[in-house]
């Protein structure tokens, strides 16, 4: 099937290869992702396949997604599946230039592992990003990382977050 002329063939052919772990193609649809100027779709395609089959080689590829607008959107939740210390550090260095869609989806990037978490904490705490643009839910998710760095760093920033009452939370619970 990879040997065919149609492209929808191809494409599906890898699309079905990566679910079953063949990572032959990996490699080609890395340089798609990667070549700037290949067609679109074909980048798409690239992205799709390597986002779904969570390809770890694809990761400098993922990273410099978030320098095109295009990918920028879907390349945040997907980097947060890497824990590696480079995310984190990358959506750092781009958060100034995210609109604010991409701000709340590299906060949730951000607020979702504690390696993450504790990078983010630095830069607030080196006044590098606001304690205000974290919002409640955000902050109560570093606290839900179980983290006692995290939890220590985030009652220096905000103060001792107070837990809802049994009843109210029982009251979230059945809605």
């Amino acid at each position: 099937l990879y040997a065919q002329r149609d492209p929808r063939v191809v494409r599906l052919a890898e699309r079905v290869a990566a679910v079953f772990g063949d990572a032959s193609r990996f490699p080609r649809l890395r340089a798609v992702l990667a070549d700037a100027t290949a067609e679109a779709s074909a980048r798409q395609h690239a992205f799709g396949v390597l986002a779904r089959a969570q390809d770890q080689e694809s990761l400098p590829a993922f990273l410099a997604l978030l320098d095109e607008p295009k990918f920028r959107a879907a390349a945040l939740p997907l980097l947060a599946r890497f824990d590696r210390p480079e995310v984190s550090q990358a959506i750092l260095g781009h958060f100034s230039r995210l609109d604010a869609g991409e701000r709340v989806a590299a906060l949730n990037a951000l607020t979702g592992r504690a390696s993450f978490a504790l990078a983010l904490l630095e830069a607030v705490s080196r006044g590098e990003l606001k304690r205000d643009q974290l919002t409640s839910y955000q902050v109560r998710q570093l606290t839900q990382l179980h983290n006692p760095e995290v939890d220590r760093r985030v009652q220096a920033a905000w103060g001792r977050l107070q837990q809802s009452p049994a009843e109210k939370l029982a009251f979230m619970s059945r809605l």
